[in-house]
């Protein structure tokens, strides 16, 4: 599967990516804080349906979903959602904080901001806004990322609201949850000036740590990317909703490879002697007594068995376009996101699922087909099996000419399915409840990249993975902070903060190390830096937070020692120990002298061992 860039030259391959990043703020038109959980107090049931843009046409993308005459139910909690989530309410004008967090996004990527922001709708009826649309807004173009030494532009930024989370889809309705509803979401926009799959993820990951400079939420579903994919001779195809960073590269492959053979394809199928009939005939008779599950239970409801057949076209629906995926599949796909009907049969994949060589057979002859024609078959009721054929031929001609320029969604494992139509200029009209808000009267706070968080960090004596691994922390601004505060070496606040919880973590079980917190290093940095607490009793006040257990710091705090006993101790120690290295002679010391600084008892020891 792995290709080398040179494999990508030669194919033309061209790549932009979207990322939307959720910010850590109330939502972008109410004052409700955002929830991703289930749990919901009330539900509403809408049914959304489309309208013509304000240029008198329709939206392909939205009659794609209208289409599908389906109801939405969406699940809201009171904490988390008003009457602007349930499209009730007029938005309110967006907080300043996420205003100014927007605006340092756009510093960071060396954009032009524009001059006023005004939010549009963006029609959207699948259910994911209780409205209908979408509202968005141009904030900024002709930015730039530094890639590797290579600079990618960055075509537009812009902010939106997060869409309903889903639940659960159904035949005839889909379920939300409208916690999400309403999230800031600040969208940046590549152009395709990405040349090869591995460029894609480290264009990704730049941009991803660029915006963690920011006060943008952490964690999974908070940012997610949609990528743009075309080869020579194809078309732009857009991938929604790739969450992990890791998939990117292998997504990018995948398409390409789809898209390659999509071309070949084409070129094969475009020959006269390949043709879709248009005659839909019904095959049930054949299958009174199928062994096929699907078929058998569709019949018992009275519903039928309905087939087309395919002129020259044996061996083209099996041909497989990338693993997991095959032209069969493509054609399912796309006849299925429209239809009840859960998916297809056809010759290049029988007798199997319960037909038989004799019902292929007895399928053949029903259709007067030859050696060197395939067949789609369907089970079902009689108008969702036609409409699912003709969705089925649609989809072939489509592959005769190529690509077909659509948005799909990303898949676990790497592949994509065909989601709806590529939407148009038509989906846009502005919005008239939110006044322009002048970009000049925003006040932009002053901000880092995390590069140069990343060189203050070694500039401290930080390793270069020590430093990259706090620059992508939540605890990043924390770490400043201590470091300011205490009079610890860095490197020791990084072993608190980082190395000592992960250790623990791993060494003990059901140990908790999230509830090592900030609060919990401050007392124990406060105590080292003020006399009162030794650096050799840490790790056991640690693990004993880490386990749920009470902390009585006065059981642990220096007491004013006599250092002529000290050291009288330790001589006794070394007299035991005459062959004793100097490190097993310290540890020897540290278990058996209690309540001192260790670097007091490393200084006397020094003396006694020169």
């Amino acid at each position: 599967m792995e290709k080398n860039n040179k494999y990508f030259d030669e194919i033309g391959f061209k790549s932009g990516i979207e990322i939307h990043q959720q910010l850590n703020t109330t939502k972008l038109f109410c004052s409700c804080i955002g929830d991703i959980s289930d749990e919901y107090d009330f539900e509403v049931k809408r049914k959304l349906r489309v309208s013509k843009s304000e240029l008198g046409d329709v939206d392909l993308a939205a009659k794609h979903e209208f289409e599908k005459c389906k109801e939405f139910v969406y699940k809201g909690s009171y904490d988390s959602s008003c009457l602007v989530e349930l499209d009730e309410e007029p938005p309110h004008i967006p907080d300043d904080e996420i205003l100014d967090i927007s605006m340092q996004i756009c510093t960071l990527l060396k954009a032009n901001v524009c001059d006023a922001i005004e939010f549009m709708r963006k029609i959207v009826i699948d259910g994911s806004n209780t409205s209908g649309f979408q509202r968005t807004a141009l904030i900024a173009t002709e930015g730039e990322v530094d890639v590797d030494g290579v600079n990618i532009p960055i075509e537009t930024i812009c902010l939106e609201e997060d869409s309903a989370k889903i639940i659960e889809k159904k035949d005839s309705f889909d379920i939300y949850h409208l916690g999400r509803l309403g999230i800031p979401l600040v969208e940046i926009a590549t152009a395709p000036a990405i040349k090869n799959p591995s460029q894609l993820k480290r264009v990704a990951e730049e941009i991803g740590l660029l915006l963690r400079s920011t006060n943008v939420k952490r964690g999974l579903g908070t940012i997610r990317q949609d990528v743009n994919v075309s080869v020579k001779g194809g078309a732009r195809v857009e991938i929604k909703g790739a969450q992990d960073l890791g998939m990117l590269e292998k997504i990018g492959e995948i398409e390409a490879q789809r898209q390659v053979k999509l071309i070949e394809i084409s070129k094969i199928i475009s020959d006269k002697r390949f043709g879709e009939s248009k005659e839909i005939v019904e095959l049930s008779e054949i299958f009174k007594g199928t062994g096929s599950k699907r078929i058998k239970e569709n019949l018992m409801k009275g519903e039928g068995v309905y087939g087309i057949a395919l002129k020259g076209y044996k061996g083209i629906l099996g041909t497989q376009l990338a693993p997991l995926l095959r032209i069969g599949s493509e054609v399912s796909d796309y006849a299925k996101s429209s239809s009840n009907i859960k998916g297809l049969f056809h010759r290049d994949e029988l007798p199997n699922y319960g037909i038989t060589a004799k019902e292929v057979n007895l399928i053949v002859e029903k259709l007067n087909i030859s050696d060197e024609d395939n067949f789609i078959i369907v089970s079902g009721n009689k108008t969702d099996a036609f409409r699912f054929l003709e969705r089925c031929i649609e989809r072939i001609q489509m592959f005769k000419l190529g690509v077909p320029s659509e948005v799909r969604k990303a898949m676990d494992d790497g592949t994509s399915r065909f989601m709806r139509p590529m939407p148009g200029a038509q989906r846009m009209y502005p919005e008239t409840d939110i006044p322009l808000i002048h970009t000049k009267g925003i006040k932009v706070s002053e901000v880092k990249s995390i590069k140069e968080y990343i060189r203050e960090l070694k500039e401290m004596g930080l390793g270069d993975s020590e430093a990259l691994l706090v620059s992508k922390s939540s605890m990043l601004k924390d770490f400043f902070e201590l470091v300011r505060l205490f009079k610890q070496k860095p490197s020791y606040i990084y072993t608190l903060l980082f190395s000592k919880p992960k250790e623990i973590k791993k060494r003990i079980e059901n140990s908790n190390t999230d509830l090592i917190d900030l609060k919990t290093i401050k007392i124990i940095l406060d105590k080292i830096d003020n006399d009162k607490l030794s650096k050799d009793v840490v790790d056991e006040i640690l693990e004993k937070v880490a386990l749920q257990e009470e902390i009585d710091y006065s059981k642990y705090e220096t007491k004013t020692v006599d250092l002529s006993d000290i050291k009288n101790q330790i001589e006794r120690i070394v007299k035991e120990n005459p062959d004793k290295s100097f490190g097993h002679l310290m540890g020897i010391c540290m278990a058996k002298i209690k309540g001192c600084d260790g670097k007091v008892i490393s200084d006397i020891l020094k003396g006694l061992t020169k």
